[in-house]
Parts: structure tokens; C-alpha cells; sequence
């Protein structure tokens, strides 16, 4: 760091030091200082009435405070460590800067109210090598950051958002996952990969669920959730299963305090629409199970406290016999019609 707590940079050094390399389809066109307030890094130009606009980062989170900390750590006492890429940016047709990667980076040297910063400008050949080259780039400078599985299934679902593939071709998606997780073992990218399902099918027409949705869903349509709501003075639970032998003991803790029937609400994971009655069927031989367990192993009290009240519709085919409105409603019975 100079006097002035700015770092420095020399760009022939850098070049010397670490040579540009990228993979194909990304294409280097030249490294150089550029101010560091012209690094487009938000969708919005700027920051309006001091809130900042949505990130451009691939990853879930913008930035992660404890990495950005480590990361001013280390320019303030080591400057810039030239063995290291620098942040990498693409010249938008409105002529400013677009950043891919280094957003911590980014973040650190804002707080030391760094003016200059390094980079390399690149051109991409399709979206899904900007895609592919932003969630991998994560890994490729210290301190070292490694992506979370949110990160990789948000990666996932933009190929399909911005038209890499569609939605349904896992061939194509389970390749471009494997190109992503080179340190990953089958059964990790298996894991990753139905996560990244149970929140995009691979159909249209149909309501990806998963818990959070689940609950978000019965919340905005005045079903209880995640347990007790007082203002409804109702107990309510979504499963992705009927075995909720997990969630039993906290269930009835709360019948004990509140003494209101437990409500469950089922919801299909990885649903396929040519399928989803047996999906249904086979949630609902796990619930009989469940209840089956409840009249063998509890007390008496408890034998009917549990209430299934349906399932989330997530069938949205349009239905011409009812305007035009999505086939099933907000929660279903068993063969899909309104509770």
C-alpha cells in the first residue's frame, strides 16, 4: 500500500505474474487500470436513495461479509498479491464496465476507498460461457471462497432462464453441473442437482415446490405454516412426504400449548404431471404409515391430533371450463380438485 492507502497496481507485472488464461469461450482483450466507481456490479445504474440495486453476481449472495473482511486484511497489509487474477469485467455497448467476477474483491477495495482498480476486459461467445465462467471463477483467487449448492443450482437455472437449453434437458444441465464441480464426488452433484429440481421442473405448467415455496404459498392464501400462527390460532405443517417423524415431537409440543389439531399439507417434489396421482398416492401410503406408527407408539391423546387437509395445487394448465384459470387450486385433494 502507498503513503495514501492506495495500492499501486502495475499492470506489466501483473501480466508477468500471472499471465491471462481463460477457458474457451471466454476471450481475453486486455488488461488495464480503470477507475473503480465506473464497475458496474448491480442491475440498477448507481445506487438510488441509497439503496443498491439487485447484484449481477452469479452467486445467491452479492458478497460474504467474512471473506470481504479477510480480503481487506490482506490488501492492507500485503497490497495486491500479483500471483492473483484480477477482477474480470466485459464492456457493455453503453461503453461502462460489467463485472464477472470478483465481487468481494470488489466490496474490499471499496471500503478502503480504492479509486484505481485492475482488470481484465473479456468477450463472451454465448451467454452460457458467461455463466459457466462466473460460477467457476469463484474458485480462483485467495482468500478462496468456495460456492455454496445455492450457487450452483441459481447457475443451473439461468442456463434455462436465458436460453443455454431447456428446462427439461438434464442431459445438457447434469454436463454443465459436472464442468462447474470438478472437485465434487457423483453422489455431491446427484445432491446439487435435485435441489436445482425440486425448485425447476422439467415441465411446463407445473408449480416448482419446495419447503420454502410450500410455505409461502399457504402464508399468502391464510393456511397456517411452520407451525403455530397465532392470529389464526392454528397449528400447520407442509411435508414433502407423509413421514414427519422428524417433526413429531415439535407437533406435539405444540397441541400440548395450544390444543388445536395439527393441520398437514402435502406438496410434491420433482412432481411430473403424467404422474403426479401416483406421487399423490405414494405420499399418502407414507401419511397411513406415519399415522399407523402414532396409534402404536404414543399416547392415546395423541392418536388424532394429526389432520391432513390436502395438497398444494401445482398443476397450472389453463382450464377452459373455468376461465382460463389454473387447473388446480391453491390446495388440492388427492385426484386434484379444490378442498
Amino acid at each position: 500500500m502507498s503513503n495514501n492507502n492506495q495500492i499501486l497496481f502495475d499492470v506489466n507485472r501483473s501480466l508477468k505474474e500471472c499471465k491471462p488464461k481463460y477457458p474457451k469461450g471466454v476471450n481475453h482483450t486486455i488488461r488495464k487500470l480503470i477507475q473503480l466507481k465506473d464497475i458496474v456490479h448491480s442491475e440498477k445504474k448507481g445506487e438510488l436513495n441509497g439503496k443498491k440495486g439487485a447484484s449481477l453476481n452469479i452467486r445467491v449472495y452479492n458478497h460474504l461479509r467474512a471473506n470481504v473482511l479477510k480480503l481487506v486484511d490482506s490488501f492492507q497489509n500485503l497490497g495486491w498479491v500479483y500471483a492473483e487474477p484480477p477482477l474480470v469485467v466485459e464492456l457493455g455497448e453503453d461503453g461502462r464496465y460489467y463485472l464477472k467476477a470478483g465481487f468481494n474483491r470488489l466490496e474490499a477495495l471499496t471500503e478502503l476507498e480504492q479509486t484505481m482498480v485492475l482488470v481484465d476486459v473479456v468477450t463472451f461467445d454465448t451467454p452460457a460461457n458467461e455463466i459457466m465462467f462466473m460460477i467457476q471463477s469463484n474458485e480462483c483467487h485467495l482468500p478462496s471462497q468456495d460456492n455454496d449448492d445455492k450457487d450452483y443450482v441459481k447457475a443451473l437455472k439461468k442456463l434455462v432462464a436465458q436460453g443455454s437449453c431447456t428446462r427439461d434437458n438434464t442431459s445438457y444441465l447434469k454436463d454443465r453441473l459436472k464442468d462447474m464441480t470438478p472437485t465434487k464426488s457423483p453422489a455431491q452433484r446427484t445432491a446439487i442437482f435435485n435441489k436445482f429440481r425440486s425448485s425447476l421442473s422439467a415441465f411446463e405448467n407445473v408449480v416448482d415446490v419446495d419447503a420454502k415455496v410450500a410455505n409461502d404459498i399457504l402464508d399468502e392464501n391464510g393456511f397456517p405454516s411452520k407451525g403455530f400462527v397465532l392470529d389464526l390460532q392454528q397449528i400447520g405443517f407442509a411435508r414433502p412426504n407423509g413421514d414427519f417423524g422428524t417433526k413429531i415431537k415439535q407437533m406435539i409440543d405444540l397441541y400440548d400449548t395450544y390444543l388445536v389439531p395439527v393441520q398437514i399439507y402435502g406438496y410434491i417434489l420433482n412432481v411430473d404431471p403424467s404422474k403426479i396421482a401416483d406421487q399423490r398416492s405414494n405420499w399418502m401410503d407414507s401419511f397411513d404409515r406415519t399415522m399407523l406408527w402414532v396409534t402404536q407408539h404414543l399416547n392415546k391423546k395423541y392418536h388424532h391430533i394429526f389432520e391432513f387437509r390436502g395438497f398444494i395445487g401445482q398443476i397450472t394448465t389453463a382450464d377452459p371450463l373455468n376461465d382460463g384459470l389454473p387447473l388446480e387450486d391453491v390446495v388440492v385433494n388427492l385426484d386434484g380438485s379444490p378442498v
